[in-house]
């Protein structure tokens, strides 16, 4: 893929992430609970059973780790390493690693 097509999906995931940690941020303060009840394992499972946050946490974390993992390409890249091919595949290897916790541990 060339430059300018990796530019754009690295804006475009920027662009998304930002929208969906919009999403979360709003859900955390949209409520008047301070921290400690916020955090409480009742209202974590209580949000958590929300299947559109959970999409959208989802996707945060989805859009994030690409937006991440091509900074971290390009900036290999500017540094003079040119074959930053396992390095991408590594990341997104984690990135299902993640991925599969998180769709398993809400069982």
């Amino acid at each position: 893929m060339n430059e300018a097509k990796l530019r754009f999906w690295f804006y475009v995931a920027g662009i998304l992430t930002a929208i969906f940690l919009a999403v979360h941020l709003s859900m955390l303060f949209i409520t008047p609970l301070n921290f400690v009840e916020r955090t409480s394992t009742t209202t974590v499972d209580y949000y958590l059973r929300n299947y559109f946050y959970d999409t959208a946490l989802s996707l945060l974390l989805i859009f994030a780790f690409i937006h991440a993992t091509l900074g971290v390409r390009r900036t290999l890249h500017d540094y003079g390493i040119k074959n930053t091919k396992g390095v991408v595949i590594t990341m997104f290897a984690i990135l299902f690693i993640l991925l599969y916790f998180l769709f398993t541990s809400f069982v």
